[in-house]
């Protein structure tokens, strides 16, 4: 085993922020952290740069950012369904207006990753449909994480053709990276399992699988990981592996240059008391080929096949795995929905007048069941003219939801 320090800056308004490699002084208070009250996103950020233990430029990150008032992207106001190249949309809350701090002028993309699969909160991943939301707003078992998790052909399909949208409310983070690589952002997607005790979030779900250059923890360099993570040579997952290249020789968080057919290798493994059921191939944010596995899994590889695609401009392509079975005993259930903080100064709030007004609950979805198998990998990246990556836009399905009544 081989380990480094970080630092997680956790204010209660702007977001949560971690950093590693990082310097620890043990004469220092709280071992050389800094005060973050009254700070930018950009200064905690430089803060946290500043705090290199001189091997290599730490990594920055921003944690959970769907996470309502604990959630960067949330409380700024960031929406997936806009923006422009290098410029996301920002639909600024009445936070502002009491908050300064929270002004859409702080707001920085300044970063390296973004924290997507965070400790057992399935219901962060994906962004559910507007028809997902009204089935379980009509019938708590019509739907469960699961399904929400899966974006199927159909339901892809459907979203081209304007027969669904996605659901006012609730935005998977998934998605917004989806938005953002689509605008010309780089983040390297990560996984934590903010275990913050011995019971409840067990520690390495998720984890991450970041590409080394060497087979033995005892030569491994932390700048080689950070390194490794800054270029999205990772693989963010609860259990199940992915290899996944294109041409042969290009592998996850690389670049195939030139035009013409791009033949991609995907390769699903997991052990025998888990199956895998599903691989979701992304094509610039949009579903371009699903395999449904057989369950139970009759091997250890539960899939390896070859896919080949033609683009006609710049692109990037993601793989998702997941599964339907239940990761217990390794790691436990979500058996009661967790409080979120968001609702809890919803009820406490609603009833003032001068506040009320500024708040609302989050719509309801599934927030216990199962820990879910489930893999996210880092793009591969197709120049087709060699002059480095043009963002491709966002895709003309993907349109803001309407606030139902």
């Amino acid at each position: 085993m081989a380990t480094a320090v970080g630092l997680e800056v956790t204010p209660v308004e702007l977001g949560h922020y971690l950093a590693f490699p990082v310097r620890r002084d043990p004469l220092a208070v709280a071992g050389g952290a800094f005060d973050w009250s009254g700070l930018e996103p950009d200064e905690i950020l430089d803060e946290l740069r500043a705090l290199g233990d001189g091997s290599v430029e730490p990594v920055t990150f921003v944690a959970h950012p769907r996470d309502g008032i604990l959630g960067y992207f949330d409380q700024y106001g960031f929406s997936p369904y806009g923006g422009t190249e290098g410029e996301p949309l920002l639909e600024a809350g009445t936070s502002a207006l009491v908050n300064p701090l929270l002004n859409t002028k702080n707001f920085t993309m300044d970063f390296d990753a973004l924290e997507l699969l965070n400790g057992k909160r399935y219901e962060m991943i994906r962004t559910p449909t507007a028809e997902e939301i009204a089935a379980y707003a009509a019938d708590e078992g019509a739907i469960d994480g699961y399904d929400v998790m899966v974006r199927s052909m159909d339901e892809q399909q459907a979203l081209i053709d304007g027969v669904y949208t996605l659901g006012d409310g609730i935005h998977g983070q998934v998605d917004d990276w989806f938005t953002l690589l689509n605008l010309g952002y780089r983040f390297t997607a990560l996984g934590n399992s903010d275990t913050h005790g011995k019971t409840s979030i067990e520690a390495g779900c998720p984890r991450n699988w970041v590409a080394s250059p060497t087979d033995d923890p005892a030569y491994i360099r932390v700048e080689d990981i950070a390194d490794a993570i800054r270029r999205g040579e990772v693989i963010t997952s609860s259990g199940p592996f992915v290899r996944f290249s294109a041409n042969g020789d290009t592998n996850i968080g690389g670049t195939v240059t030139g035009a013409g057919e791009v033949t991609f290798n995907i390769e699903v493994s997991s052990p025998t008391w888990f199956d895998v059921s599903r691989v979701e191939l992304y094509r610039n944010g949009t579903l371009i080929q699903e395999w449904a596995i057989e369950t139970p899994n009759a091997d250890i590889v539960n899939l390896s096949t070859t896919f080949a695609d033609t683009p006609d401009l710049d692109a990037w392509y993601v793989v998702i795995a997941m599964g339907e079975s239940d990761l217990y005993p390794l790691f436990t259930p979500t058996d009661y929905p967790p409080v979120q903080l968001q609702d809890v100064v919803f009820e406490a709030l609603s009833t003032v007048p001068a506040v009320g007004g500024l708040l609302s609950t989050l719509p309801p979805m599934p927030r216990s069941g199962p820990t879910y198998p489930y893999a996210l990998t880092n793009p591969i990246w197709v120049d087709l003219d060699g002059d480095g990556f043009d963002a491709p836009g966002l895709p003309s399905w993907l349109v803001a939801p309407e606030t139902p009544e």
